[in-house]
């Protein structure tokens, strides 16, 4: 899955310093993992609404999880784990736009490990609606 190669590629950037790049490839991972279940749900309607896919080009992640159908679930998740809440909320202000703005050391770990945090990160809560 390409979300899981973009945060392993975030994790080596970081650990070599490039704090911009990894900043934009940790969300970027988010991005791939929302796009991969929203294509799921086009494929499982044989017939998509008209300009449907139209809808996804962005990168806004809070309007790719609606998108997605998983604003339900997130609502699911955030009662159990208020982990999920938080690491939501760190990972959800990531935007295309990133990777033309510098990143500190710690802005990228704050959302490395908010996305990659095996208990309660985002790609891990994502992982489930592949």
């Amino acid at each position: 899955m390409l979300a899981l190669e973009r945060i392993r590629d975030a994790r080596v950037l970081q650990e070599a310093g490039c704090y911009s790049a990894a900043y934009y490839l940790a969300g970027y991972a988010v991005e791939c993992a929302l796009k991969a279940r929203i294509a799921r749900l086009i494929l499982a309607e044989t017939y998509p609404e008209k300009d449907s896919t139209k809808s996804f080009y962005h990168h806004d992640l809070e309007r790719l999880k609606s998108k997605a159908r998983l604003d339900d679930e997130y609502r699911a998740a955030v009662g159990e784990s208020a982990s999920l809440q938080t690491n939501w909320n760190t990972v959800k202000d990531w935007s295309g736009e990133a990777r033309y703005v510098p990143s500190s050391e710690k802005a990228v770990r704050d959302l490395i490990d908010a996305i990659d945090d095996p208990h309660a990160g985002v790609l891990s809560w994502l992982k489930k609606y592949w």
